[in-house]
């Protein structure tokens, strides 16, 4: 009896080394210049093959970028790059396939119609499996092209339908798709235009970082913010098809995200960097551009108030927390954490004493428990859409507890929403975007 419990422990020994031990998965990714990686003496020019693995655990898996810019599916392969890539394949690989915007280019030694795209994608695929490696499909994200206040989908125009020709290989061959593409569609059509090319798009400007001095104009590259944004939302597409015989590898794996609650003293005094939300150990920045030369920015606050900086662009390394900032700007005092804090025994009041009055309003998405000057809209899934108009005939501040689920909340004023421990998840002037908010209580703030 005595041998088989010693038998026993050192079996159960062995596979906790062996687990302790187990290789992190390897992850080899292809693609061009909205993909690879760059050198220090680019920043904050950034690709999102050099930030994904911050969206996986520590240690859970390993990434060799082997993206180049200027390349097309066609020329990457054409050129040589592939067959170097093939030779570091090992069995049990992830290959990570993104392609598009150069294969669209006017171009000749790039461009690459629909048809090769998709023969291209094939090859890497067959060629990747014929060696025990797992591929996924990434649709191209999209560029800073706008019609109106609407993105324009350059990758699913006529004979440019990259997306559709990228769905096809992956649903005929088997391989999953991270459609990046309407993703990111739905991120800038909420983020809006402006917002997209000076925070997320290359578009800075002079004398904002140090390696442009002239500043930058480009709406195809990233700033490391807006890389990292293409980050999650591709490992969000991981997460949601967590089931599938491949990304069953690397869901389990997915880090979690902490808010990044930002707010300001001064409405309209100018853009602030939007709340987010960052995995540990991400590089996050945030910036300020003043409406106009009489709103003069102040500092930066953390959450206790104190200063951070006076920069206007403040860059500090996430941590595993919920991390709170505030833009403070001269001529208005500071919000104190009171101003926004909501205290368990008056959330529970507001909660009882609306629950007879509550009211459903648009498509289940938000549920509004009580209200004077919101607007609940939308379909969670479909962005803007049966939008109505309730508006407040009050000039003043006005708080309302309501349960989310999902959807647009809309304002005519300056409006903020807090969970029930204080923290700014939502600021906005007119929409905010609550899709990705879990579901519950929150208290939002409007000031007219």
């Amino acid at each position: 009896m005595r041998k088989f419990i010693l038998s026993l422990f050192a079996m159960l020994a062995f596979l906790l080394l062996c687990a302790a031990t187990q290789s992190p998965q390897r992850i080899v990714i292809i693609g061009d210049s909205t993909v690879c990686n760059y050198a220090s003496s680019a920043y904050p020019w950034a690709g999102w093959g050099q930030e994904i693995a911050l969206y996986f655990n520590t240690g859970t898996v390993s990434v060799t970028n082997k993206a180049i810019g200027g390349r097309s599916s066609r020329s990457f392969y054409t050129d040589g790059h592939w067959a170097s890539t093939l030779s570091v394949l090992q069995s049990g690989d992830i290959l990570m396939i993104q392609f598009g915007h150069n294969d669209r280019s006017t171009d000749t030694s790039r461009y690459t119609d629909t048809l090769n795209y998709k023969m291209y994608l094939s090859k890497y695929i067959t060629e990747a499996r014929a060696r025990g490696v797992h591929p996924i499909l990434v649709t191209p994200m999209n560029m800073n092209t706008w019609t109106g206040t609407t993105v324009r989908e350059v990758f699913c125009e006529g004979a440019n339908n990259y997306r559709i020709a990228m769905i096809h290989v992956g649903d005929s061959l088997k391989v999953p798709v991270l459609d990046l593409e309407k993703k990111s569609k739905l991120l800038m059509d909420t983020m809006g235009q402006a917002y997209m090319t000076k925070f997320h798009f290359m578009g800075l400007d002079t004398g904002e970082y140090p390696n442009y001095p002239t500043g930058n104009v480009d709406g195809t590259h990233f700033q490391e913010v807006g890389s990292l944004e293409n980050a999650r939302m591709i490992v969000e597409e991981i997460g949601r098809q967590s089931t599938d015989s491949i990304l069953k590898l690397l869901a389990p794996n997915i880090a979690p995200l902490y808010p990044v609650n930002i707010t300001t003293n001064k409405a309209g005094a100018g853009t602030i960097t939007k709340t987010r939300r960052f995995p540990l150990g991400a590089t996050v920045t945030m910036k300020v551009k003043s409406a106009s030369a009489s709103n003069v920015f102040a500092y930066w606050a953390d959450s206790t108030g104190k200063s951070a900086t006076t920069a206007t662009r403040f860059t500090y390394v996430q941590v595993a927390r919920a991390t709170t900032w505030q833009a403070v700007w001269q001529g208005t005092p500071p919000l104190s954490s009171s101003s926004i804090a909501v205290s368990s025994s008056s959330v529970a009041a507001s909660s009882s004493a609306a629950a007879s009055s509550s009211s459903k309003v648009s498509s289940s998405s938000i549920q509004v428990v009580s209200s004077s000057s919101l607007i609940a809209l939308s379909s969670s899934s479909v962005l803007n859409q049966s939008s109505s108009t309730v508006s407040s005939s009050s000039s003043a501040v006005t708080t309302s507890l309501i349960t989310i689920h999902g959807g647009i909340l809309s304002s005519r004023g300056h409006m903020q929403v807090f969970d029930l421990q204080g923290h700014k998840v939502r600021e906005s002037i007119g929409d905010a975007d609550c899709r990705q908010l879990p579901r519950g209580l929150y208290i939002v703030r409007i000031v007219p």
